[in-house]
């Protein structure tokens, strides 16, 4: 991974859809097997998280899955608390492997030194590392000051990144209108109060949204969550995103969402951006607090695998999340893409397409369930 550029984004779509008899057509093989190997992982993962949810200030450093080995990687700092202990012990007795390894530092304490740091002046990034070794920070000023490990990496220059004619219920991964700007619809959620709202990035702004086709979506509410750069729009949203080509294709259709997930190290994904499509086989690569604009956001990096271009101008907003079910043809939602890395090395043929142009196959997004939590809203499920 090169950290770059990075920039924010926002484009276009159509309303005819070729029929979809395999919603993961636009997968590859191989990242519809990962995906579907993953799943018992990340269950597993899942229940770790919530043990050590339960058990608060706890040893964990780090937690990974890795599909290609069958295998959940925890590392420790520490003797395993009683909670996590019975987690790894029902998933051995099922089958599961789980590797349990030293950490070096708490992952607790490695995110408010991330937090720490970015907000010290010249500082745009810190990173925790998957393995809890420490941190990549990126400055403008040279060497920080921190008692944890630090890795330097390059200062990211951060850039923002629709499909086009959508309807109600409006869906996820649909181009969507404010004025000049274009960005990606991402998933339909309902508040506490039972009304309905779609999402989208943050950075694109607020004010009143339509679609390509000048059809009225609703408003950008005044509660965001710029730390995970996501708004909600009042809207008549559904529980679906579109998936296939983008906006100049005319392979769309739509995938049911089942609900929201954590992200675990070396989990495959995918992204819907209204312009590029969908584009599959993303590596999730970790967690970082960014500041950008003025704005500390906490966000999560993903990495296409097969060097293909996953996001450009016009995406911003679009759902990021696992295929499910026997024949992956549901959607798991994972959070928000937000941000792109924009240098030379970390830019591939948009969806595998050379005649498509040049997009980013290094991102950043926001995670959806601190998203949820923080905005008061739910899933809209399918």
């Amino acid at each position: 991974m090169s950290a770059g550029t990075v920039a924010f984004a926002g484009v276009e779509e159509r309303t005819s859809r070729a029929a979809a008899p395999d919603a993961a057509s636009t997968a590859t093989s191989e990242a519809r097997q990962i995906m579907a190997a993953q799943a018992p992982l990340s269950d597993v993962a899942d229940r770790i998280e919530d043990a050590v949810a339960r058990d608060g200030e706890s040893g964990i450093a780090g937690l990974e899955v890795d599909a290609e080995a069958s295998t959940v990687r925890l590392r420790w700092r520490g003797e395993l608390s009683p909670a996590v202990s019975e987690v790894v012990a029902d998933a051995t007795a099922d089958g599961v492997r789980v590797d349990v390894l030293p950490g070096r530092y708490r992952r607790s304490d490695l995110w408010r030194e991330a937090l720490r740091l970015t907000g010290q002046p010249g500082v745009t990034s810190a990173r925790p590392m998957l393995d809890g070794a420490g941190l990549y920070v990126s400055s403008t000023k040279g060497q920080v000051s921190s008692d944890v490990h630090t890795v330097a990496v390059a200062s990211p220059r951060l850039k923002s990144a629709t499909r086009q004619a959508d309807t109600a219920p409006f869906r996820g991964g649909a181009q969507i209108r404010r004025g000049d700007s274009i960005c990606t619809s991402s998933f339909g959620v309902t508040g506490n109060d039972g009304r309905r709202y779609l999402m989208t990035a943050e950075h694109c702004g607020a004010g009143n949204w339509t679609t390509d086709a000048g059809v009225p979506i609703g408003t950008s509410q005044p509660t965001v969550s710029v730390r995970n750069d996501v708004q909600l729009i009042a809207a008549n949203s559904g529980s679906t995103i579109y998936n296939g080509d983008g906006v100049r294709g005319g392979n769309q259709y739509t995938t049911p969402v089942t609900g929201a997930g954590r992200s675990h190290g070396g989990e495959r994904m995918c992204v819907s951006g209204a312009q590029t499509g969908t584009v599959c086989n993303l590596k999730y690569i970790g967690g970082g607090s960014y500041t950008i604009d003025g704005k500390t956001r906490v966000l999560q990096a993903a990495e296409q695998q097969d060097r293909w271009g996953a996001v450009t101008g016009g995406d911003s907003g679009a759902p990021v999340f696992t295929l499910t079910g026997p024949r992956g043809d549901t959607a798991e939602a994972r959070g928000l893409f937000s941000m792109m890395f924009t240098e030379p090395e970390n830019m591939g043929p948009c969806n595998g397409q050379p005649s498509a142009g040049m997009c980013s196959s290094l991102f950043l997004y926001g995670d959806i369930n601190p998203a949820l939590t923080e905005l008061g809203v739910r899933m809209n499920v399918g």
